[in-house]
């Protein structure tokens, strides 16, 4: 990855294949990501090709039994 990365955290919401075989993901990024979101739109308006590094973030759920 180059120095002009986009760097975000999102939730994937949806994989999809298309007709022609490709996969599609959508992803959910917070309402506090909009900036990220505009720079988004600027790489597909302009046609780039994204490379991409996912690296999973699990986040621990404390359930009622756990606080005790």
């Amino acid at each position: 990855m180059t120095d002009d990365a986009i760097r975000f955290q999102a939730q994937v919401y949806k994989v999809q294949t298309t007709i022609d075989g490709g996969i599609r993901l959508t992803l959910d990024l917070p309402e506090s990501s909009i900036d990220t979101a505009g720079e988004l739109m600027r790489c597909r308006l302009a046609g780039a090709m994204l490379e991409i590094a996912a690296i999973p973030v699990i986040q621990k759920v404390e359930d009622e039994f756990t606080r005790r």
